[in-house]
């Protein structure tokens, strides 16, 4: 009973929720992508349960809301002893079995929902577009031949008519590399923030923080000003999730997609340098993640102003969120796309890529390797006081971010 009851309880239940939830998404979208957001709402619910949970009023509502169930068994034996714990089975019953029950019936539900809207036929819009016939301006022009006979046909019939076309310049100058990079750069970072399901991840990042920012400006039930530098040091930490997210799922699908959509080839053969692509996707994946610091930074300004307090102090927000957290954002794209690159499968490569996060986070650590040295992107860590600033974090900061920089360097050249 020790192996059945969590079997019966957790696995199975998740399993089939969680199943049915992605089913159901990637099914009705025919895509993917659409999974990724369901990812973050499942990933938000349970940290909006986990905040819930800090508060005694709120135990119940947190316990029920959390998809998993963790937290409804935590309450159901938060108050075992340690006896209690070593001896007793898991409870079949109280708020587990409500939880259970109730995140069950969601994904029937779900499921019911994808079976009344699937239909076999292709995704197309249901709007009838009416056929406009466009005409083509070719540039060159028009070469008379002299005493030409005007071919006989039907009346009104055009005598077929010969054009010179402009001659073509390659140009490799380093100039037009460049406007080539530019505008590539422009194309990938404009596919990704036009997308719905990208906006939708950005939002829920949004509403996340605005929750979350509840535990903001008490310690230990203590009221305090919600000061700059404790808002960026919450919401930095907070948003993270969705910064990795973001940064694991687009990397994947800016890599895989001129393959994905057979393009890969046509690309290599054109006379442009490979190596540009690549630049232009880790520049649009790095710009993505300043405007996600933009987005964390508006964020935190109306938190602030919302709690009553308005000296926003805007030149530590540009510190904190693009000179510290910005940094290792941008290392960890290029840990993510040189991943893509190298694993030829989409799907394995988000795998390697959160297992080398695991393992640089939690296993090298755990296993006595916390030298900074060691572990990707790391750092001493920066911390802010209204006394002397940063300090004597500064300096040592800076060299770790160079020494990971210039191994970052070395991936992107491994990449191309």
């Amino acid at each position: 009973m020790g192996y059945i009851t969590p079997t019966l309880l957790f696995i199975i239940p998740n399993v089939f929720i969680s199943g049915a939830i992605f089913f159901t998404m990637a099914t009705l979208w025919r895509s993917m992508v659409p999974n990724y957001v369901g990812c973050v709402v499942l990933l938000i619910l349970y940290a909006v349960a986990s905040g819930l949970a800090a508060d005694l009023d709120n135990k119940t509502l947190a316990a029920l809301m959390d998809p998993i169930g963790t937290q409804a068994f935590d309450e159901i034996t938060s108050y075992w002893t340690a006896s209690e714990k070593n001896t007793s089975l898991m409870p079949f019953g109280g708020l587990v079995l409500l939880n259970r029950v109730v995140w069950m019936a969601f994904g029937f539900l779900i499921l019911v929902v994808c079976f009344w809207r699937f239909k076999f036929s292709h995704v197309a819009s249901d709007r009838k577009r009416k056929y406009i016939p466009q005409t083509v301006d070719l540039p060159g022009e028009l070469i008379e031949t002299p005493g030409a006979v005007e071919p006989q046909g039907s009346a009104g019939e055009k005598p077929a008519q010969r054009f010179s076309f402009p001659k073509v310049t390659l140009d490799f100058s380093a100039k037009q590399t460049g406007k080539q990079l530019l505008q590539l750069t422009r194309i990938e970072f404009l596919s990704v923030v036009k997308n719905v399901f990208f906006l939708s991840i950005v939002f829920a990042g949004m509403l996340f923080l605005f929750l979350m920012s509840t535990q903001l400006g008490k310690i230990f039930d203590t009221p305090v000003f919600p000061v700059t530098y404790s808002v960026t040091d919450l919401l930095g930490r907070m948003f993270g999730l969705f910064m990795l997210i973001i940064i694991i799922f687009y990397a994947g699908e800016m890599i895989w997609r001129e393959r994905e959509a057979k393009m890969n080839q046509i690309n290599d053969a054109l006379p442009v340098n490979n190596g540009l692509f690549f630049a232009s996707k880790l520049l649009a994946l790095m710009a993505i993640q300043v405007l996600m610091m933009l987005v964390v930074l508006i964020t935190g300004v109306l938190i602030q102003t919302f709690k009553g307090y308005y000296n926003y102090e805007l030149d530590l927000y540009a510190k904190v969120l693009f000179g510290e957290k910005l940094i290792y954002w941008w290392l960890l794209c290029v840990l993510a796309l040189l991943v893509h690159v190298m694993v030829n499968n989409k799907y394995v490569g988000h795998f390697f890529v959160i297992l080398l996060f695991i393992i640089f986070t939690i296993v090298f650590p755990n296993i006595g390797l916390r030298h900074n040295l060691f572990r990707y992107g790391s750092d001493p860590g920066m911390f802010y006081s209204d006394m002397n600033g940063f300090g004597h974090f500064v300096r040592p900061f800076c060299w770790f971010m160079l020494y990971w920089s210039g191994f970052a360097l070395l991936l992107v050249v491994k990449a191309n």
